[in-house]
């Protein structure tokens, strides 16, 4: 196996940095699409959005864990 190694997907070769930076962008970007808008809609709802923090916090933290799992084993 040589180093890099690189995802076809079609005619078109992908480097894995590329293809998981964008991977990453785009979970976080949407993650925020969706929290900050409940955060302002629901801000009467204290426990509510305590709630949907927290669940950001735990999917922050698992997505980077396995981001750093996945990049220490095949990166």
């Amino acid at each position: 196996m040589t180093f890099p190694v690189y995802i076809h997907i079609g005619p078109v070769s992908l480097h894995p940095h590329l293809l998981f930076e964008t991977l990453a962008y785009f979970v976080g970007w949407t993650q925020l699409v969706i929290v900050i808008p409940l955060a302002i809609i629901l801000q009467g709802y204290v426990r509510t959005v305590q709630g949907i923090l927290i669940g950001a916090r735990i999917t922050f933290l698992l997505t980077s864990a396995c981001a750093g799992l996945f990049l220490t084993q095949f990166g």
